[in-house]
């Protein structure tokens, strides 16, 4: 009975919370579009995202409704596709009056708002950290027991890399 009890207080306190047009952004890492949905069907609406980065500062926003992918670019904002296929972006947070490439790959659309498609490099973000896929593969290389790797990110409820490796001799007889 206590604990049904304090459940009721507590669902009595939550009814009374002062939520008057509640907001949640995201930022520094990758919102999922399931993860949008449910938030969608728990709150009524879905997070407000932030894209950007630490040289880069907020570049655009979206909010993932009926499956929109899109980002919107901040008023501040000047963004380009480069020729690389890599969005550049000028403003106010970037120093160099050049702008600056970022590494993700991009389709921008007429009315200005952007698709990103991936990065052109081979640096990956993996819960929050910036790895460089070349880096790990070579890594397998110099354990002494592979003779040829690939390493690729994969993600599905989290970030992570996997590698298909060639044993040599070495690798063959330890595994």
């Amino acid at each position: 009975e206590m604990k049904a009890a304090a459940n009721t207080d507590s669902a009595d306190k939550a009814k009374k919370l002062p939520l008057k047009n509640p907001w949640i952004f995201t930022s520094g890492g990758v919102l999922y579009p399931d993860v949008a949905r449910d938030t969608l069907k728990i709150f009524g609406f879905c997070p407000l995202e932030v894209y950007g980065s630490t040289e880069t500062s907020g570049i655009a926003y979206r909010q993932q409704t009926k499956d929109d992918q899109l980002w919107t670019p901040f008023a501040n904002a000047k963004i380009w596709k480069n020729d690389a296929g890599c969005l550049t972006i000028i403003s106010p947070y970037i120093k160099d009056p050049a702008g600056f490439a970022t590494g993700d790959l991009v389709e921008i659309f007429d009315d200005g708002r952007f698709l990103l498609k991936g990065r052109a490099d081979s640096i990956v973000k993996i819960e929050e950290k910036r790895i460089s896929v070349v880096e790990v593969e070579n890594r397998l290389i110099q354990s002494g027991l592979v003779a040829d790797c690939c390493v690729v990110p994969m993600s599905d409820r989290r970030q992570y890399l996997a590698a298909a490796v060639v044993l040599n001799d070495e690798g063959k007889k330890k595994f």
